[in-house]
């Protein structure tokens, strides 16, 4: 049975429940997966984190962890399997469109895209839907005045975030 809470919760779920101070972390997409088990009781406690493992270390030894490199694998649910959405990229184009009115565009990246690939991606989305006349990607992009903007997950946490105390 295994037991997910928030990191900010972990060391003292753990002692309460497992009754010792022990962790194993490991990288876990952008960030660190961390647990704790009592193979005798069945139970173990897992948690995420959006921080590298060194610094998920350094703050569980400080609330006295002794810590290793790894994972208890007791029945982990799924969602502590990596989320798309946990290391997903958003990209955005303003341009200007034919009404010579500006335009926006949104679309979403499982890696980093460049400027480039979100463009050629936009512009291919265009022919496609014949909302272009037949121009090249070098001329479409002349034409267009694209601006494009591209935000990491970690980016769009610290934007929910700020707006938390709002």
């Amino acid at each position: 049975m295994t037991l997910q809470v928030p990191f900010e919760e972990f060391a003292k779920t753990a002692e309460r429940m497992l009754g010792h101070k022990v962790a194993f972390v490991r990288a876990h997409g952008k960030g660190s997966l961390i647990t704790a088990a009592a193979p005798d009781k069945n139970i173990s406690i897992a948690s995420c984190s959006d921080s590298l493992p060194e610094d998920v270390k350094g703050e569980l030894s400080k609330a006295g962890f002794e810590l290793m490199t790894g994972e208890w694998a007791i029945s982990i649910p799924e969602p502590v399997a990596e989320d798309p959405l946990d290391t997903a990229y958003v990209a955005s184009v303003s341009y200007i469109s034919g009404e010579h009115k500006p335009g926006v565009w949104v679309d979403a990246y499982p890696t980093q895209p460049t400027h480039v690939q979100v463009l050629r991606a936009l512009f291919e989305e265009f022919n496609d839907t014949g909302e272009l006349a037949d121009v090249s990607f070098e001329e479409f992009v002349r034409l267009a005045n694209p601006n494009v903007v591209v935000v990491a997950a970690n980016e769009l946490r610290s934007y929910l975030r700020e707006k938390e105390d709002v």
